[in-house]
């Protein structure tokens, strides 16, 4: 026993090191992944979206006499820009936005775009240098995961399927009257699921969506209210609603600390309601008979089975308008103003594309001073971004070109390389560090820090005073004209 308790020992001790390092290793990881310039890009991305939802709403006063399936478009918009990163399309959209615009387009200093994409990335301004609290970023990144992760567990708690019983819990009457009412209503029969808990009828099933109704709500309404009831639902089912809550779940569960989409998720549930009410009126339903179908299942005391499809949501102000609606029914038609504030919407969207994210344009990487061809041996400079402080700037004399590697013009390999490169006071380099190299090639990085490490700069000034100052610099690599023709 005590030999197996000095070996158990042995490997416990054994084990520790194996795990320091392991963690060790994860936080490495962890550390070289971008978490700092992913949050710059989404406080881009929401900024970006909040400007949106401004735009939407202000559309939306236009439209209040609309059909409320064209105002849920509208929202729908809103919505599907908050899944629509700009930053996932910038290179596509600066192509895009050169051939539109010209060469003046895409210019870094040209006039009214340089303006707008400022506007549209106010985090290009910030010059702070976020690498110092990596781990913060970390810590945020995590908490986020927990947060996000929870409130999706959450949803599927709430969104728990009620009891069911089989069509053999009525009589053969009731048999016979539900069938009638349902293919009144355009459902089919096999879609329709009966409970005995006491539960708000609703539509559930992403995939295969099904109405759900209590036993309770079918007893207690007569022909006219329950068909009005089945045709509300069928009209979710056109609408495939149970997809569209699911898709703002996720939404919610991603941007839940972003309080503009809580606009936007109430405006979506009002009009995604009033729009199914006005489906079942032109269905030749009585607006009165629905009404007081709404007011009857509500005095049944039934719970909301959130987030489904449900007939009679019990937030206050949703059904006050729902019977206001109702009551004072007039039939709402798409006019041509209504269709082209809905245009805008979408014009809006789509020119988001042609104004990419500066955030991601201006990061350290992007700062950099110049992008140089190895094969040619020229160098394409850029200006720097006019700020309070200058930029270090190369001296052309002394910017001996990196030479592509002779033992690689075979292999035609084509790629960049990215060197942090560090300038003292009086311009010169004092170091290179390789942050992105060309995956199996490391010639290529030896190539460009031999050429930089010769060069001078003009140094940085800050105040009027020279200092010294990291650069990112680009190196492109291509084969020459000769090897490609060869090849």
């Amino acid at each position: 026993m005590t030999s197996e308790a000095a070996s158990g020992e042995a490997m416990t001790n054994a084990s520790d090191p194996n795990l320091a390092a392991t963690l060790e290793r994860v936080w490495e990881q962890l550390s070289a992944l971008p978490f700092s310039e992913l949050w710059g890009q989404t406080a881009t991305h929401l900024w970006q979206s909040a400007l949106f939802i401004g735009v939407v709403y202000l559309l939306a006063t236009t439209m209040r006499r609309a059909p409320a399936a064209l105002r849920h478009q509208l929202w729908t918009l809103a919505l599907l820009k908050l899944f629509l990163p700009v930053s996932l399309f910038s290179g596509w959209a600066l192509g895009l936005r050169g051939k539109v615009f010209g060469a003046a387009g895409v210019a870094e200093g040209s006039g009214w775009t340089d303006g707008l994409t400022t506007v549209l990335d106010p985090m290009s301004l910030v010059s702070a240098d976020a690498s110092s609290s990596h781990s913060g970023w970390i810590v945020v990144t995590a908490l986020w995961l927990l947060a996000a992760g929870s409130i999706l567990g959450w949803t599927h708690l709430r969104s728990r399927t009620p009891r069911k019983v089989g069509m053999d819990a009525l009589t053969s009457t009731d048999r016979e009257r539900l069938s009638t009412l349902v293919a009144e209503a355009g459902l089919d029969l096999r879609r329709i699921v009966l409970s005995p808990d006491s539960v708000m009828p609703s539509v559930r099933g992403v995939f295969r969506p099904r109405v759900w109704i209590p036993l309770s709500l079918f007893s207690a309404l007569d022909d006219r209210h329950f068909k009005a009831v089945l045709a509300h639902e069928a009209a979710h089912v056109r609408r495939r609603e149970p997809l569209r809550l699911w898709i703002q779940s996720v939404a919610l569960a991603f941007f839940f600390f972003f309080p503009p989409l809580w606009l936007v998720l109430r405006r979506l549930h009002a009009t995604a309601e009033v729009a199914c009410d006005e489906a079942t009126i032109a269905k030749g339903v009585e607006p009165r008979d629905l009404a007081r179908a709404l007011a009857r299942t509500l005095r049944l005391g039934l719970s909301c089975p959130a987030p489904a499809a449900a007939f009679g949501s019990r937030r206050r102000s949703l059904l006050v308008e729902r019977l206001e609606r109702l009551q004072r029914h007039r039939r709402s038609e798409s006019m041509r103003h209504h269709r082209l504030a809905l245009i805008l919407a979408g014009a809006a969207l789509v020119a988001t594309f042609f104004f990419p994210e500066a955030h991601a344009e201006k990061s350290p990487k992007a700062d950099a001073i110049g992008a140089l061809n190895g094969n040619s041996k020229s160098v394409s400079e850029e200006s720097v971004a006019e700020s309070e402080k200058t930029y270090p700037r190369p001296i052309p004399e002394s910017m001996t070109p990196p030479v592509y590697p002779k033992d690689l013009e075979d292999a035609r390999v084509e790629g960049k390389v990215l060197l942090k490169v560090a300038i003292d006071e009086s311009g010169r380099v004092t170091g290179t560090e390789e942050l992105q190299g060309i995956d199996g090639y490391p010639q290529f990085t030896e190539s460009a820090q031999t050429a930089v490490l010769t060069w001078r700069f003009e140094p940085a000034t800050e105040g009027g005073e020279a200092v010294s100052s990291a650069v990112v610099l680009p190196v492109l690599f291509k084969p020459s004209e000769e090897a490609k023709k060869q090849g």
